[in-house]
C-alpha cells in the first residue's frame, strides 16, 4: 500500500505499525504520500505561509493577521504577527499584504486596511500609520470625521475651529457666505436691511419687514430694537429692506409709528408750517398777516391780501369786519 499523506516508509517491508510509531513526518516538514526516504528540509520543507506539525497531512496555513515568509515552520507561534503600519488579510500569507490605508493606523496583527480608524477630530494623509499617535489634529477651516485622510474644508455657513468633527453653524444672526470659516468672529453680521433668522445661513433670510429697519446682525425681520434696528419712528417711514428710516419730506409729517410708504408722512395741517424733514408734528403755527392752507414748508406760505387780516395759525385769511378798513398786505390786524 502507497505510505500515507504525512508519513514516510524507508524500508522495503515497512509494517503499517511502524509507519505510525516509528516514522512520523517530523514537525517542520511536510511529507507526500508514498515517501521512500527519509524526510530533509532541503526536500521536504513546509511550505511558506503555513506551518506543519509531526505527522501533519496537509499544512496549515498561518492565520489572517500573520505571515511566514520562512519555509519549515512548525506550529502557529511561528507565524509571525503582521508589522506595525501594515496589515495581513488572507490566510497562509508569506508575507504583509500592504500599508494601512490614509485616515487608519494597524497596530501589529492588523488584518485590515481600515483595523482602526483616526479619531474624530484627527487626519492621517499618508498610509502606513502605526498607531494614533501617527494621526494629525485637524487644521482651522476644516473638519475631520472618524477615519479621515483628508481634511473636508467647512461648508459656507460654518466655521471650523482646530480638531473639530463637525462644522460649528454660525448663529443667528449672521451668516457665512464662504467656505474655510476658522471661527465664530468670522461669520458675517447680518447685511444691513436684511435679516438672519437660523443657524448656518449662508445668506441672509430676506429683507427685513416694512415698517421697519434693520442695522446689522438683525435676527428677525421685526427687530425689537437697537442694535439691530427696530419699529420705524415718528418722522419718518421704513419700505421692506430699510437700513434706516427715510425722513418724510419737507412740508409733510408723521406722528405715528411704524409708517413703511411715503403715504404713511401726512401734509402739514393747515393753519401751520413743517420746516425740514423727519417731523413727528408740525413745527408751529404760521405767521400773523400769512396763512397756510395746508402742507406749507414756511410760515409765510401765503400772504394775507388787502382788506384782510390774519393772526397766528390761520388757514384762510379773513375780511376786515365793518368799521375797520386795512390798505396793506400781509397784516395781522385791521385799523379802526
Amino acid at each position: 500500500t502507497t505510505c500515507d499523506a504525512g508519513r514516510y516508509c524507508p524500508k522495503e517491508a515497512t509494517s503499517a505499525d511502524e509507519k505510525e510509531r516509528m516514522f512520523l513526518c517530523p514537525a517542520g516538514l511536510l511529507c507526500q504520500p508514498g515517501l521512500a526516504r527519509i524526510p530533509s528540509a532541503e526536500y521536504d520543507a513546509c511550505p511558506r505561509g503555513s506551518y506543519c506539525p509531526m505527522g501533519v497531512e496537509s499544512p496549515i496555513e498561518c492565520i489572517p493577521g500573520t505571515y511566514n515568509a520562512i519555509p519549515g515552520r512548525s506550529s502557529l507561534t511561528e507565524c509571525l504577527t503582521c508589522t506595525k503600519g501594515y496589515y495581513c488579510s488572507v490566510s497562509g500569507a508569506v508575507n504583509v499584504t500592504a500599508q494601512c490605508d490614509p485616515g487608519f493606523y494597524c497596530p501589529t496583527g492588523s488584518t485590515t486596511s481600515t483595523q482602526e480608524p483616526c479619531p474624530a477630530g484627527y487626519h492621517r494623509s499618508l498610509p502606513g500609520a502605526e498607531g494614533m499617535d501617527h494621526c494629525s489634529v485637524c487644521p482651522r477651516g476644516y473638519f475631520c470625521p472618524e477615519g479621515t485622510a483628508k481634511p473636508v474644508a467647512c461648508t459656507r455657513g460654518y466655521y471650523c475651529p482646530t480638531g473639530t468633527d463637525i462644522p460649528v453653524p454660525c448663529p443667528i444672526g449672521t451668516f457665512g457666505n464662504t467656505t474655510n470659516l476658522r471661527s465664530r468672529q468670522e461669520c458675517a453680521g447680518c447685511t444691513a436691511g436684511y435679516f438672519c433668522d437660523g443657524l448656518g445661513l449662508s445668506r441672509p433670510t430676506g429683507l427685513c419687514d416694512p415698517g421697519y429697519y434693520c442695522t446689522s446682525n438683525a435676527f428677525t425681520s421685526a427687530p425689537p430694537g437697537l442694535p439691530t434696528g427696530g419699529l420705524c419712528p415718528k418722522g419718518g417711514y421704513c419700505p421692506p429692506g430699510s437700513t434706516l428710516p427715510t425722513a418724510c419730506a419737507e412740508g409733510t409729517y408723521n406722528n405715528f409709528t411704524g409708517g413703511s410708504t411715503q403715504q404713511d408722512c401726512t401734509a402739514c395741517t393747515p393753519g401751520y408750517y413743517c420746516s425740514g424733514s423727519n417731523l413727528p408734528y408740525p413745527t408751529d403755527k404760521c405767521s400773523p398777516g400769512y396763512y397756510c392752507t395746508g402742507g406749507a414748508s414756511l410760515p409765510t406760505q401765503f400772504r394775507t391780501p388787502a382788506g384782510h387780516f390774519t393772526e397766528a395759525g390761520a388757514g384762510a385769511p379773513e375780511q376786515c369786519p365793518l368799521g375797520t378798513f386795512n390798505p396793506l398786505p400781509a397784516q395781522g390786524k385791521c385799523t379802526i
